[in-house]
């Protein structure tokens, strides 16, 4: 029975054939085309940029854009965790079709209070600046602060990018617009154990749709990347970012494609 559902489902999103040894998968696009093998591309910390937008009171005008660690809250008050891939048309190169991609991040630990959490990524709308700084005053725009996406110049619509709005589109708003979908792309249900660090260390892991990552390469939509929330309850999870140490905890991506 299950051999037959996998078959069905490879018949339904136009696979039709898999190679036994490799394990590579065939895809049939389009009648008529030819056989096209599936490749993966992995994207790690080299590849991206994360900032956390930390909502601590007398922290708000802070840029934490290479700091080890971020928490990840719930709108519209909690702390957030930006993340994006760095010109992905320049690590696929040309005349590539995305199938599929997923975002890795590693979560270390809980609030501890806050029970079972549901932890969402979603679309981020506003070109948000990185920055270099770990917890000091940017000037100039040197990079994002949970009051600014652009520090000093331009301000989230709600701050720490929670104004969120499912007919938004990419806009550079100063103040108004909104900063993010409100429908996540994907979420993860973290439950919380009854110790610390109160869930079970490791990664999650955030699906991310073809139409929109297709969207970055093909520069039909701004690459701003995600924003990783709390979903529900109130509450935290704390992902390890770009700079952590050991490397064998920072986030990456993975891209499955085809050759066009």
């Amino acid at each position: 029975m299950q051999k037959l559902l996998w078959c069905i489902a490879l018949l339904l999103i136009g696979i039709n054939h898999i190679n036994a040894q490799s394990g590579k998968v065939y895809v049939h696009p389009r009648a008529g085309q030819a056989i096209r093998s599936l490749s993966t591309l992995i994207i790690e910390w080299h590849g991206l940029e994360d900032v956390w937008l930390n909502s601590a009171e007398t922290l708000r005008d802070l840029n934490y854009g290479t700091h080890d660690g971020a928490l990840a809250g719930k709108s519209p008050q909690g702390s957030s965790y930006l993340i994006r891939i760095v010109d992905l048309p320049g690590l696929l190169g040309p005349g590539k079709l995305i199938i599929s991609c997923n975002l890795h991040v590693y979560l270390s630990n809980g609030d501890g209070q806050s029970g079972d959490k549901t932890v969402g990524v979603k679309r981020v709308l506003k070109p948000w600046v990185a920055g270099l700084l770990d917890g000091q005053n940017p000037s100039n725009g040197e990079g994002c602060t949970f009051n600014d996406w652009s520090a000093d110049s331009m301000e989230w619509t709600v701050p720490g990018c929670h104004g969120e709005n499912d007919f938004g589109d990419d806009n550079e708003g100063d103040g108004e617009e909104a900063d993010c979908r409100m429908t996540p792309e994907s979420s993860v249900f973290v439950p919380q154990t009854s110790v610390y660090p109160w869930l079970a260390p490791g990664y999650r892991v955030w699906t991310i749709t073809p139409e929109l990552v297709n969207g970055w390469y093909n520069e039909t939509c701004a690459n701003n990347g995600v924003v990783m929330k709390t979903l529900a309850p109130w509450g935290w999870v704390h992902p390890r970012t770009e700079e952590i140490y050991p490397p064998s905890e920072r986030p990456y991506w993975v891209i499955e494609y085809v050759e066009e």
